[in-house]
């Protein structure tokens, strides 16, 4: 079950390393290419900050920004939640008050196994099939469901 547990958080983080790639790559696209100035009849509306600038995009960009970000952040939760975990308590000599503000766990995925490679680029090659298939579908969905509210 643990070893399960593993090829599962391998594949999640393959989809984590995807969906920040993707955000990356859209926010540096639009930031390149969009105005900084309001355009209604084109329907840039939806301000993109960067660092003070801001640059607008229209209503299913700004939602792919926001969705690819906010997913990528809930995966990873995810990897935190579903990697088996074995606490390892630090040694007598370890100063009180660190032990209270900071734990050390073994999850098993700092040996290299091919397996876990192969999982994570699985999961990433999924995540980047998906987003090129059909991301401006899920995007439009989640737009019209009210998942990302504009």
């Amino acid at each position: 079950m643990r070893e399960a547990r593993r090829y599962v958080a391998s594949i999640l983080l393959g989809l984590v390393i995807a969906n920040t790639g993707t955000n990356f790559w859209l926010t540096y696209k639009y930031i390149a290419t969009r105005p900084t100035v309001p355009d209604k009849t084109l329907g840039l509306i939806h301000p993109l900050n960067n660092h003070g600038t801001y640059y607008y995009l229209t209503t299913i960009e700004s939602a792919s920004v926001n969705l690819t970000f906010w997913l990528a952040w809930f995966v990873f939760m995810l990897v935190l939640i579903v990697v088996p975990k074995d606490f390892l308590i630090p040694p007598p000599s370890t100063p009180r008050w660190v032990s209270r503000v900071s734990a050390s766990f073994r999850t098993g995925l700092e040996q290299f196994k091919l397996g876990y490679f192969a999982a994570m680029a699985a999961g990433f090659l999924m995540s980047i099939a998906i987003c090129i298939l059909f991301g401006a579908d899920l995007v439009r969905f989640a737009i019209a469901h009210g998942v990302v509210a504009h």
